[in-house]
Protein backbone atom coordinates (compact mmCIF):
# COMPACT_ATOMS: atom_id res chain seq x y z
CA UNK A 1 0.00 0.00 0.00
CA UNK A 2 2.41 2.53 1.09
CA UNK A 3 4.56 2.11 -2.07
CA UNK A 4 1.41 2.48 -4.50
CA UNK A 5 1.03 5.69 -2.64
CA UNK A 6 4.05 6.66 -3.17
CA UNK A 7 3.75 6.33 -6.82
CA UNK A 8 0.41 7.71 -7.33
CA UNK A 9 2.04 10.52 -5.02
CA UNK A 10 4.64 11.13 -7.64
CA UNK A 11 2.76 11.06 -10.57
CA UNK A 12 0.21 13.26 -9.33
CA UNK A 13 2.58 15.70 -8.23
CA UNK A 14 4.25 15.25 -11.71
CA UNK A 15 1.75 16.42 -13.52
CA UNK A 16 0.40 19.07 -11.24
CA UNK A 17 -2.96 17.24 -11.15
CA UNK A 18 -3.48 17.61 -7.40
CA UNK A 19 -1.37 19.43 -4.61
CA UNK A 20 0.10 16.97 -1.57
CA UNK A 21 -2.45 18.08 0.93
CA UNK A 22 -5.20 17.32 -1.06
CA UNK A 23 -3.69 14.20 -2.09
CA UNK A 24 -2.90 13.27 1.72
CA UNK A 25 -6.34 13.67 2.87
CA UNK A 26 -7.86 11.35 0.20
CA UNK A 27 -5.05 8.63 0.91
CA UNK A 28 -5.99 9.03 4.70
CA UNK A 29 -9.30 8.39 4.07
CA UNK A 30 -8.86 5.27 1.79
CA UNK A 31 -6.65 3.85 4.12
CA UNK A 32 -9.51 4.03 6.92
CA UNK A 33 -11.73 2.34 4.38
CA UNK A 34 -9.32 -0.20 4.21
CA UNK A 35 -8.84 -1.09 8.02
CA UNK A 36 -12.57 -1.05 8.17
CA UNK A 37 -13.02 -3.48 5.39
CA UNK A 38 -10.11 -5.62 6.99
CA UNK A 39 -12.05 -5.15 10.27
CA UNK A 40 -15.00 -6.56 9.30
CA UNK A 41 -13.63 -9.52 7.44
CA UNK A 42 -11.77 -10.09 10.19
CA UNK A 43 -14.83 -10.32 12.97
CA UNK A 44 -16.74 -12.61 10.39
CA UNK A 45 -14.43 -15.11 10.31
Amino acid sequence: MKTYRKQTQQKMLDSHYVNSELFESVMDAFDEIELENLEANLTRL
